[in-house]
């Protein structure tokens, strides 16, 4: 068969892919990055993504949040592959306005705390880090 005739052959990707797919913008994140939250800009992408997002709450003085972080991030590396989840972690001490307004506004009071945001809004929260393990398991 020539060159020509494959050619003739061959269905156009905008074909295969769906139109919707190709149309629908990306949101900025790398498929196993934890994205850490330290500004509006920043706190702007997890409220406006429409994944499911599981958001660790720390400060950068709290020795526990550092021990659990390498397990948050490997949770992440394994469940953000599914595209259903995103995970981003959050330092509560930061001075910007708005992250100081979402940090209020879900009164959290102690860290680690980890909290699930879905469409803007916090749906679910986990006071350490095997209940949020287990959540995570069962339903995803």
């Amino acid at each position: 068969m020539s060159a020509q005739n494959t050619q003739q052959h061959r269905t156009p990707i905008s074909e295969v892919i769906s139109h919707d797919i190709v149309n629908t913008p990306m949101e900025p994140f790398e498929v196993f990055e934890v994205q850490d939250i330290q500004t509006s800009e920043e706190l702007s992408i997890l409220l406006s993504s429409k994944r499911i997002n599981i958001v660790d709450c720390y400060a950068d003085w709290c020795g526990p949040c550092k021990r659990i972080y390498p397990n948050f991030k490997k949770m992440s590396e394994e469940y953000s592959a599914n595209q259903k989840l995103r995970f981003f972690k959050l330092n509560i001490d930061v001075k910007d306005e708005n992250v100081q307004d979402f940090v209020a506004k879900n009164e959290i009071s102690f860290i680690p705390f980890f909290l699930m945001v879905e469409n803007g809004e916090t749906t679910r929260t986990f006071s350490n880090f095997t209940e949020l393990q287990e959540f995570i398991i069962k339903n995803f």
